[in-house]
C-alpha cells in the first residue's frame, strides 16, 4: 500500500501528512498513542465523528489523560448529542487513573462525564 512504500522510505512526515489527506484518522491517533504523545493524539480524536474511534481509544487516552479525554467527550456530546453511547465508555471509564489528572484537577473525570450525560 502507499503507507508501506512511505514508510519503507522512512519519511513518517510524509505518512502523517498523507493520513491527514486521507482522514485516516485511526492511524493519526495509533501513531501518537504509540509515541505517548496523548495532547496530539487527543487533538485529532476531537476532529473525528466515528464514534468507534472514541471507543477503540478512549481505555489508553483516559488512563493517561483523563482531563482531555472527559473534555473530548462532553465536547462531542455537545455538538453532536447521539454519537457517542456512554455504555460502550464504559471501559475507557473502569481504565480513569486520578494520578494522572493536572494539577488543580481533583474532581473524578468519569464521575464529571456521566454527570454530564
Amino acid at each position: 500500500t502507499t503507507y508501506q512504500l512511505i514508510m519503507n522510505h522512512g519519511r513518517m512526515d510524509v505518512m502523517l501528512y498523507y493520513a491527514e489527506l486521507n482522514s485516516d484518522y485511526d492511524r493519526l491517533i495509533s501513531h501518537h498513542v504509540q509515541r505517548r504523545e496523548w495532547t496530539k493524539a487527543l487533538d485529532v480524536l476531537a476532529k473525528t465523528s466515528d464514534a468507534e474511534l472514541f471507543y477503540r481509544h478512549s481505555p489508553i487516552m483516559m488512563q493517561h489523560t483523563p482531563l482531555g479525554t472527559t473534555n473530548a467527550w462532553i465536547k462531542t456530546s455537545k455538538t453532536n448529542p447521539t454519537l457517542l453511547d456512554p455504555r460502550k465508555l464504559i471501559p475507557a471509564l473502569v481504565r480513569y487513573d486520578s494520578a494522572n489528572n493536572p494539577p488543580g484537577h481533583q474532581a473524578n473525570q468519569a464521575v464529571r462525564y456521566l454527570q454530564h450525560c
